[in-house]
């Protein structure tokens, strides 16, 4: 008898980066400020309000709102500042760090994005960048130094994940000190960023994710260069972000690792990203979609089982393959949308032929 594997429904999720239904997801774009109304820069690559401590207590792009303050006798800051310089090199020196090149990120740069606002990648996965491309710079030196406040809604958004980089300071920190941080050298040493969510008050409420950007584990340093996604979702629905750091670099005075991050496309969405399914009802022999007949003739019946890709592609079926489980997904409709990516599930029934 002739073996004959019965399609019966397919559901197609989002994974990856863009995980809501096209225009739920609300990206972080910072070619679009509202307050400033643009950004202008020093030769250095930073803002050059960064040391305004009266006009602009916050940074303002549309749904999101970015801590800043300063204090210009000083001249210092905290919280975030949009920068552009991408400067990755070491300047450790005889005396330490020199603190005029604090504006860089060890990716090189900000994030490359095509027309439609989709991270581009290399042929690695990495997103790709560019010096002059203008990133978020954070500085916090503090629990509550760096804020993100999300606004233009009454309710919640959900999280859903942010880039984030290493700063050159910390990078070239961590591996051998830098007249200050004495650097990540014994096992179990480590550098991380926590994100924490905030309630309606902007409280800490408790969530909180954790992304290490070094470790020092089985004898070796690890730390990543590259643009880095975090995952969010964990964090539920949020009103606002909190973002601090944490070393094993420390004495009783605090954190030696330089507090520094660089981040960019933060998403949110205004509801928790849900599946996209497509329900093919099986009927009569007669009944198509896209011109596939699903009827008596090919074997189809009402039970099913799910299967996976990773599944059938485990399975010892000879007559089916991956490949072209995609292409019937396609021609069911479940078609993804450019440099999105999906996972195919599809309920099938293996039946076989009235010989």
């Amino acid at each position: 008898m002739k073996k004959v594997f019965t399609f019966f429904l397919i559901t197609a999720f989002a994974i990856g980066n863009l995980q809501a239904a096209p225009g739920d997801t609300i990206t972080l774009d910072l070619s679009l400020p509202l307050n400033p109304a643009s950004f202008t820069y020093t030769p250095a690559g930073y803002w050059t309000e960064t040391y305004n401590e009266d006009d602009y207590l916050m940074i303002d792009f549309d749904n999101f709102s970015f801590s800043h303050a300063a204090f210009s006798d000083y001249n210092y800051w905290y919280g975030f500042t949009v920068c552009t310089s991408g400067d990755n090199a070491n300047y450790i020196g005889a005396y330490g760090w020199d603190y005029t090149h604090q504006w860089g990120n060890m990716a090189g740069g900000g994030i490359k994005t095509d027309a439609s606002g989709a991270v581009l990648k290399d042929d690695n996965g990495k997103p790709q960048v560019e010096q002059g491309i203008p990133y978020m710079l954070a500085y916090a030196d503090s629990p509550t130094a760096a804020q993100t406040i999300i606004y233009g809604a009454d309710e919640p958004y959900q999280a859903v994940g942010v880039y984030v980089n290493i700063s050159p300071w910390a990078y070239y920190g961590n591996i051998a000190g830098d007249g200050f941080a004495e650097g990540l050298t014994a096992e179990g040493d480590y550098f991380k960023l926590l994100i924490h969510a905030l309630d309606e008050d902007y409280e800490d409420n408790g969530k909180v994710v954790e992304h290490y950007f070094a470790k020092f584990e089985n004898g070796a340093l690890t730390q990543s260069p590259d643009w880095e996604w975090v995952d969010l979702s964990p964090l539920g629905k949020v009103y606002g972000l909190s973002y601090t750091l944490e070393s094993t670099d420390a004495n009783s005075y605090g954190m030696r690792t330089a507090a520094y991050f660089a981040l960019d496309k933060l998403q949110v969405c205004k509801e928790a990203p849900t599946p996209v399914e497509e329900l093919v009802t099986v009927g009569a022999s007669e009944t198509t979609v896209a011109g596939l007949m699903l009827g008596g003739y090919y074997g189809f019946e009402r039970h099913a089982a799910l299967y996976t890709h990773a599944e059938l592609a485990n399975a010892n079926w000879q007559e089916i393959t991956s490949a072209k489980i995609s292409s019937l997904a396609f021609k069911l409709g479940a078609v993804t949308a450019p440099n999105d990516n999906r996972e195919i599930k599809i309920y099938l029934k293996e039946v076989t032929d009235a010989e």
